[in-house]
């Protein structure tokens, strides 16, 4: 099959709407058929444009040490092929070289049943494939390495069958430096006859700079600002794992935030090298961002392939291993960590960990990402509580840190929650992104876990995508995607249909929501939480979610809809989900002074506002409401006597002849009417209040 039809099949899944669905039977008499072998490895979307076949290939960037480099990273299979990067600016046209490393290595392979089976997707090898190479008995005859199995053994093996090893390509790691901000690079590669582009996402100056920066934009984070992220995990190969990276590349974010579980190689490496290439269009144009998942080391991995093959900007954040490291990247820090390694107190990533969060600059990046692969908070039967230990040991660290956003994979499904701290609904806890449903072989996990519990705010058992835009030190527009769902009655069990609902191979049935995406804001509460303590907010620090969202994408039209008129100020408290009422505090009890604007502010955006931090407990909320009351009530009682005095005094003085009588209607000293009062007069008197 020619590269051109597989590209073909790829896209010619279409993508899921926004429709409600209905839940399936669980019935089926469907039998699944044998399945046709996928294309060798080497085959996949093989690079065939060079003048020295076979060509360069499996291209990917990511950043560099420095906030001005970028790393782009490819393979080659001749030592001729030197280890270089021309690459150059539209802006001043100039040609530049870059060099680096190059490095191969070696592993023993390692069987894992779904090479011949996977419970969703192709296999990637037969039987017939694995015994070739467990067999020895045509050379080994009289040796320690003879060998000649009717059965496939399983797991990691033998070390004395030569067969048994992988041997890498050469993979070449090239460092761009003195790259500008926000600006579009093509570059090529050795033995490579196509061009290549990716865009410099948005970054601060050196520190040096930075004051000439904030003071000619006025807020620092404007220099950076709006700022999109894409988001994944647990991606694999199928094609439900080419619809993930299609659907990011086609939304162009400044950078991709990929939370563990790459290729699924799973001992087979060279699923390493057809999972470079088909992560290519996406890896090559816009910088990813990893940390390690289980995938990347069990089965025999031991991080290997992932540390030569994706190398992450650990050095300059004094880490010591490239499975967790810190960066600033753009308006966000982000700090990613290994579920994998030990983060007791004592051990070097939990020490590492305490001067990374030291080091976070709120003035220059606002927003406080974590990521790693297994999730502390999941409401799905998959992998309960793996990270107990983890999560004892640094998730206080963490909450004190004032992190806004959590971002995990793991479980083959997506779920968000509401700010939580130690199972909690919390008003300073981070908000957790569980994003573990790129669609890998081992299809969706289900069911969940029933009651849904109260930290858990969205859940569903599908695939698709995350996307992000960072729109000042306040305000994230945030959506997730679905595009696909495990369908045990399709073919490959992978239903590309807009109404489709995951269904696994036991009958389970997705038990999760019925929408295909969600849309929420997620707003950063900068006045009631010491541990999210940010730079003063400016005029920008309010952005509306009214009539943000285009007819044909999450950011259409969305910058420029951040005007001060759609300013929407939200009561304190206040949790809406899409298609609801807005629940202010109580439920929308005890808070009589709320404008009526801001209750009507559900039905008009038509997307959700999760508010950071400000779920309150109901004795707080009922506190906090009769405060407000009290304190409006005292400002018109002051404000009635202040012209009192002011008429006496003006009568005094100038002895008028004319008496003027002020006399108050008892009535108008109820808190209810006092407030009522006191709006008329600020609306005459053009004063605005923060209901905050």
């Amino acid at each position: 099959m020619e590269m051109t039809s597989v590209l073909a099949f790829l896209l010619l899944f279409p993508t899921a709407s926004h429709a409600h669905v209905s839940r399936r039977s669980l019935t089926s008499t469907y039998v699944r058929p044998r399945r046709e072998l996928s294309l060798k490895i080497s085959e996949i979307l093989h690079n065939t444009e060079c003048e020295d076949p076979p060509c360069s290939s499996q291209v990917h960037v990511t950043l560099g040490e420095l906030p001005d480099e970028a790393v782009v990273s490819f393979a080659s299979t001749r030592h001729s092929t030197p280890s270089e990067v021309t690459f150059q600016s539209p802006t001043d046209g100039s040609v530049r070289l870059a060099r680096g490393e190059a490095t191969s290595y070696s592993q023993l392979l390692f069987f894992d049943s779904y090479l011949m089976d996977p419970p969703m997707g192709r296999p990637s090898a037969s039987k017939k494939d694995l015994l070739k190479i467990e067999d020895t008995s045509s050379w080994a005859n009289g040796t320690a390495s003879w060998s000649q199995p009717t059965e496939v053994t399983w797991g990691e093996q033998m070390y004395n069958n030569p067969q048994a090893y992988y041997g890498s390509p050469i993979i070449h790691q090239v460092t761009l430096r003195g790259l500008k901000s926000n600006t579009q690079y093509s570059y090529r590669i050795p033995n490579d006859s196509r061009n290549h582009f990716f865009k410099m996402p948005k970054f601060y100056p050196p520190k040096s700079e930075a004051a000439g920066v904030q003071q000619e934009s006025g807020q620092a984070h404007s220099y950076v600002t709006p700022f999109r992220v894409g988001l994944v995990a647990d991606i694999g190969q199928t094609p439900s794992s080419a619809a993930s990276v299609r659907h990011l590349a086609n939304h162009q974010p400044d950078v991709v935030f990929l939370a563990g579980d790459l290729s699924y190689a799973d001992g087979y490496y060279w699923r390493w090298d057809s999972f470079g290439a088909l992560f290519e269009p996406l890896a090559s144009k816009v910088p990813v961002l990893t940390c390690p998942g289980n995938h990347e080391v069990g089965s025999g991995e031991q991080f290997q392939s992932y540390n030569i093959r994706w190398r992450m900007p650990h050095k300059h954040s004094g880490s010591t291993s490239n499975t967790y490291w810190s960066r600033e990247i753009g308006p966000i820090h982000l700090i990613t960590l290994n579920s994998y390694s030990p983060t007791a107190p004592g051990s070097l990533q939990y020490e590492w960990l305490q001067s990374a969060l030291k080091r976070v600059e709120r003035r220059r990046t606002p927003w406080l990402f974590v990521m790693f692969h297994a999730p502390f908070y999941c409401s799905n039967t998959g992998h309960i509580e793996e990270t107990r230990l983890m999560r004892k040991d640094l998730e206080k660290m963490l909450y004190d840190a004032g992190t806004d956003v959590v971002l995990s994979g793991h479980v083959h499904a997506y779920e968000r929650t509401h700010p939580v701290f130690d199972y909690k609904v919390d008003n300073c806890g981070p908000t957790y992104i569980m994003i573990g449903d790129g669609g890998n072989r081992e299809g969706a996990y289900l069911p969940w876990r029933e009651p849904q519990p109260e930290w858990s705010a969205f859940r569903e058992g599908s695939f698709g995508i995350g996307l992000m835009e960072v729109v000042n030190e306040t305000h994230i527009k945030y959506e997730w995607r679905r595009h696909s769902c495990m369908g045990s009655e399709d073919p490959d069990n992978i239903n590309f249909n807009s109404t489709c609902r995951s269904k696994d191979t036991h009958g389970h049935v997705d038990n999760g929501s019925t929408e295909p995406s969600e849309s929420v804001w997620l707003v950063k509460p900068t006045q009631q939480c010491l541990n999210r303590e940010t730079a003063s907010v400016g005029n920008n620090s309010a952005a509306s979610p009214g009539g943000l969202r285009g007819p044909d994408g999450w950011l259409s039209g969305f910058s420029a809809d951040l005007v001060e008129d759609s300013v929407v100020v939200l009561p304190r408290g206040n949790l809406m989900q899409q298609g609801s009422e807005v629940q202010g505090l109580e439920a929308g009890k005890g808070s009589d002074c709320r404008r009526e604007s801001d209750m009507d502010v559900s039905s008009e955006a038509k997307t959700s506002l999760i508010v950071l931090g400000l779920h309150l407990s109901i004795s707080t909320s009922t506190l906090l409401s009769w405060s407000l009351c009290l304190n409006a009530a005292l400002f018109c009682l002051l404000f009635v006597s202040a012209i009192l005095v002011y008429c006496c005094s003006r009568d005094f003085m100038w002895k008028t002849r004319k008496q003027q009588t002020i006399s108050l209607d008892t009535d108008e000293n109820t808190p209810m009417a006092a407030c009522s009062d006191s709006r008329q007069d600020r609306e005459k008197k053009h004063l605005t209040r923060s209901d905050g």
